[in-house]
């Protein structure tokens, strides 16, 4: 519990210099892990609420530690909305249990109000990474159709929701690959 409070203390500085720095507004920073890392991205991630909170939270096979939600929840009356949340969970994963997962989203919609927080459940998953440990292609990649392309396709939709859209001003000189399309534009 130490060495998480540590890295949820080093990663809330890192934010709060960032926002500081007048680089990117709270809104617009998003977090994304898995196992561990999914972990310390909702502890970061629920550590900014109301007009503090982030744009958007992903996790991967990780769920908040049942000490951290307990401390909370004996110590701190219920908080302002956390941002949106998504959490994608293996049916076949034997590390991260489905209860801590559970667990979790009860805690980020009772005690947060997490504005939107969705459980993406991936059919014969084990603990991977998004878009493995299904029954992927020869390259371990999610294939068309199967339940780790529907995982990759239900994050790609979560970011394209909630990550911040760049500013025309900063698009100049880029180059904008249309979905669908093979023709290259330029902005």
């Amino acid at each position: 519990m130490r060495s998480l409070t540590k890295t949820r203390a080093l990663m809330c500085s890192c934010i709060d210099h960032i926002v500081g720095a007048g680089l990117w507004q709270h809104n617009q920073i998003s977090l994304f892990g898995f196992s561990q890392g999914g972990c310390t991205a909702l502890e970061v991630h629920r550590q900014y609420s109301g007009p503090r909170a982030l744009g958007g939270c992903i996790s991967i096979a990780g769920a908040l530690l049942e000490e951290s939600v307990w401390a909370e929840e004996s110590s701190c009356p219920q908080q302002q909305s956390v941002g949106p949340v998504l959490i994608t969970h293996g049916e076949k994963d034997e590390v991260t249990s489905r209860e801590s997962i559970e667990m979790t989203l009860k805690h980020l919609r009772s005690h947060h109000q997490a504005k939107t927080c969705m459980l993406q459940v991936v059919p014969g998953k084990g603990h991977a990474m998004m878009g493995q440990g299904t029954a992927a292609g020869a390259a371990g990649v999610a294939t068309a159709g199967s339940p780790a392309e529907a995982e990759v396709r239900k994050c790609m939709e979560f970011f394209a929701a909630t990550l911040c859209r760049t500013p025309p001003h900063l698009l100049e000189g880029c180059i904008e690959v249309k979905p669908g399309v093979c023709d290259v534009q330029k902005v």
